[in-house]
């Protein structure tokens, strides 16, 4: 707290024997009364508080007194008092009383601090009186900026805060103060704050070294000032794709190494730029290290020769840039590649327990030919929560290399994984050709006894008394989505929906007004009749509530998507309620909105998506006046920035060391040529035989944020499919369900200058509260029996003296359910605010039985 101005007369020495008022508050008279909700106190320098009395005259007659003020500690120490005389003629008038008081020595600027003391007043005209108690924190009027913004930021990039100023006294927009954000003591942004006190501040020019900045924000007006700070991580966010032109090598080849580097999250080349390259082996031991640059592209490569004489095994190749390192990891070990491969088909994609999987298989040379008259032996393994090998079958190939086996699939799997068709058979195939020559290879049969999959849960937070949504899915036993129709049955009502090709399908379900449980059926069919039924349960919340949701999960940039907000039980009543809408991207602030509810306590918006906002994008939606967790939604976002590459081969087929021409074209996805850089591995196809190698891991790699990657998918709902997909129903359906299952990270930090004090208040608070029922305990110990008169134990507490809490407030008083200790009672202080049910109340419970 901050004191100014200059000195008043009236102050008097604090006397030693003094006690405080112990009462209810007296706020009205015959003559007069005080509108205790409009007392306040302000700083006038770093020893004077002048405490304001706003007073109404009741009587026909001007009014003469005393107004009378003092200060005390919550442990009923005197610390300051003064009056002053008065003469009131107006209807109504402020009377301000000075306090010498030394607030340095209190905390200062500390506002927690204020908690500390209580102000009594009184207010004398002839017979007529009124008094009472208020907290002196509670009184103090300051102004309140709240920050919200990036938490992390990425080095050369621009961010934005929301800041909202307002009065902490009533909480009324502050409008026209200078906001300026502060990075030491270079001014970094500034703005002024609208009618509603908010300002948003764009932070330019932030430096280059990666680290923690202090970010200090500071509010002025001629009528007051504010300040705040926040910590901002700034971070280099790169990332290095390493490839090598084949998965595996053997003693004595040559690795052809290459990376790319680019920018997160513009992802931008990092041209020009120091990159170092290692090579350790299989133990461990750093056999290469070469520090180059990176070409306008972000690519650099290397070669490097293999000895005939190394530690074969897992070889690792390291890609240093700054404090970024790559890993990627080869095998270098004594290999011969295949001479043939086995193709397995199946007649189903998977199989029930007791039924016979009928398997075709062939197999060629890799230079077309068939293995004719091979042998085969499929030895199955069932896995289950043993491993148990079952018979093996041997089976010749025709001459066109093919051949059938029946292979019965047990008809008991004790784990739970046949529910969901994750049991397994494991093949070994062992294939000999007519030189003798034998290769292994394997093939899985999943197991699992249910045709039919359904899963619902809530796409947003659930909102009490609102239409919320649910995503509903239906696959099969491999997690492959199924179209399928259903009802969903709850509270007597039945929704009929369609999941559709994709199998999934958004349903609009009523939800009860009461907090609880929402439970409901669900009950699907496909088309080839198969049947199932799961019910659900979902939590609904009580009290004020948020949700926020979008009408898809996966769009386009230049596409306009719309935003849902729903609220209940908004404290300052949901027609008019203002709701901040935050949209982050990689933990930096991309855009910010603010909607007000109707009536309905529901709003809508037009979103429409710019390049800033590409990749997995977060809303976050809050409003000032409600506590607690924001409401949360995301969404992927594609930017259309694929290139599309064209290999084409002059001839169809080359013999051995002849020369081949291989051209390639790059274009945009309007067909239009590209200057790129583009990489070409030209391998024996045999080498993909030992280990599959995917193409499109660049955009896996720079294009999807760490949380889709690791979201649990499958099939047709995998991360990889969010880009692989054509078909935008496909990618909505799997962006729809991958994120009805992540955690999205929270992208913002929100900070205030009352945080730290108010948490400081409530813990005196509960300090001081517990004093009184000490001395309640204490009462009670001496009475020892009920008093005269007293019906109930709670009826006893209400007769003894001075049941009043620190401010001056009466006890709310209610009987708690006997619990096996005889009576109890709930006392319940009203707290600072000395208003019942605001959040800064304080209880305890008294039994009976302790006395």
């Amino acid at each position: 707290m901050l004191l100014h101005g200059a000195l008043l007369g009236g102050c008097e020495t604090p006397r030693s024997d003094a006690q405080p008022y112990r009462g209810s508050d007296i706020t009205r008279s015959a003559k007069f009364e005080l509108d205790e909700t409009q007392l306040s106190a302000r700083s006038e320098g770093p020893t004077l508080t002048i405490i304001r009395l706003p007073i109404w005259r009741r009587a026909m007659q001007p009014l003469a007194g005393t107004a009378k003020v003092g200060l005390w500690t919550l442990d009923d120490q005197l610390v300051a008092e003064s009056s002053i005389d008065f003469q009131l003629s107006d209807w109504r008038a402020d009377l301000e009383v000075p306090l010498i008081f030394n607030a340095d020595a209190a905390g200062g600027q500390d506002r927690g601090e204020l908690s500390r003391y209580v102000v009594s007043y009184e207010i004398n005209s002839g017979t007529a009186t009124i008094m009472g108690r208020r907290s002196l924190y509670s009184i103090t009027a300051q102004w309140q900026l709240r920050v919200v913004g990036s938490e992390t930021v990425a080095v050369g990039s621009d961010t934005r805060f929301r800041a909202v100023l307002s009065d902490g006294h009533d909480q009324s927009p502050i409008e026209g103060a200078t906001i300026q954000a502060y990075l030491g003591a270079r001014l970094v942004a500034s703005a002024l704050s609208d009618d509603q006190g908010l300002a948003f501040l764009d932070v330019r020019g932030l430096p280059e070294e990666v680290g923690t900045q202090p970010l200090r924000f500071v509010a002025e007006g001629p009528e007051g000032a504010a300040e705040v700070e926040t910590p901002v991580q700034l971070e280099r966010r790169r990332k290095t794709l390493i490839t090598t032109d084949k998965p595996i090598y053997k003693p004595g080849q040559t690795v052809h190494v290459r990376t790319l580097t680019l920018e997160q999250p513009s992802l931008l080349p990092t041209a020009n730029t120091d990159i170092t390259l290692e090579v350790a082996d299989a133990k461990g031991n750093l056999l290469f290290r070469q520090t180059q640059q990176t070409d306008a592209f972000g690519v650099a490569a290397m070669t490097l020769p293999l000895a005939t004489e190394l530690n074969q095994g897992q070889w690792e190749i390291r890609a240093r840039l700054g404090d970024w390192t790559a890993v990627k990891t080869i095998r270098v070990e004594t290999y011969s590649l295949p001479k043939f491969t086995v193709e397995t088909r199946f007649d189903a994609a998977y199989y029930h327990p007791g039924e016979t999987a009928h398997l075709s298989f062939s197999s060629s040379y890799f230079f077309g030919k068939p293995v004719a008259g091979g042998l085969l032996r499929v030895s199955p393994t069932q896995v289950d929560v043993s491993r148990q090998e079952l018979q093996a079958i041997e089976v010749a190939l025709d001459e066109e290399g093919l051949a059938r086996v029946d292979l019965p699939v047990p008809s008991f799997f004790s784990s739970p994984q046949v529910e969901t068709g994750q049991a397994v058979l494991e093949l070994l195939l062992e294939l000999t050709d007519g030189t003798g020559h034998s290769e292994l290879s394997s093939a899985t049969i999943r197991v699992g006894v249910n045709d039919l999959i359904v899963s619902a849960a809530p796409i947003a937070a659930v909102v009490p008394g609102a239409v919320n949504t649910l995503l509903v899915t239906t696959t099969d036993t491999l997690g492959l989505p199924v179209e399928a129709s259903g009802k969903i049955l709850f509270g007597g009502n039945t929704i009929d929906f369609v999941t559709g090709p994709t199998g999934v399908a958004r349903v609009d379900i009523d939800t009860p007004q009461a907090a609880g449980w929402l439970s409901y059926t669900v009950n699907v069919q496909d088309a080839l009749g198969h049947r199932t039924s799961r019910a659900f349960s979902t939590v609904i919340p009580s009290g004020p509530s948020l949700s926020v949701r979008t009408d898809r999960a996966f769009a386009h940039v230049g596409e306009t998507v719309i935003v849902g907000l729903v609220g209940r039980e908004m404290p300052g009543g949901l027609e008019g309620a203002r709701i901040h809408l935050d949209l982050f991207r990689d933990g930096r602030t991309v855009a910010n909105r603010d909607v007000l509810l109707d009536r309905q306590g529901e709003a809508e918006l037009e979103l429409v998506l710019d390049d800033e906002m590409g990749g997995l994008l977060s809303l976050e939606a809050y409003s000032d006046e409600l506590q607690g967790p924001r409401s949360q939604a995301a969404m992927f976002v594609e930017r259309d920035r694929n290139l599309l590459v064209d290999l084409h081969a002059e001839r169809a087929s080359y013999r051995p060391g002849e020369d081949a021409r291989i051209e390639v074209q790059v274009t945009n996805v309007d067909g239009a040529p590209v200057v790129a850089a583009v990489g070409v591995s030209i391998v024996d196809e045999a080498v993909f035989a030992l280990q599959d190698v995917r193409p499109g891991v660049e955009r896996l790699t720079f294009e999807l944020a760490e949380q889709l990657m690791n979201a649990p998918g499958a099939g047709a709902w995998s991360a990889e499919s969010l880009l692989s997909e054509r078909d935008d129903a496909n990618r909505e359906a799997a962006a729809a369900v991958l994120l009805t299952q992540l955690d999205v990270p929270r992208g913002s930090v929100d900070v205030d200058n009352y945080g730290k004090a108010a948490q400081a208040a409530r813990e005196r608070s509960a300090v001081a509260t517990a004093r009184e029922l000490t001395r309640v305990i204490q009462w009670l110990q001496e009475l020892g029996v009920r008093q005269d008169g007293a019906r109930t134990f709670a009826h006893q507490i209400m007769l003894l003296p001075d049941l009043y809490d620190p401010w001056g407030q009466p006890y709310a008083i209610e009987n708690v359910p006997d619990a096996g200790w005889g009576e109890q009672v709930r006392l319940t202080s009203p707290g600072l605010d000395e208003r019942l049910g605001s959040g800064d109340d304080l209880s305890f419970v008294l039994s009976e039985a302790q006395f």
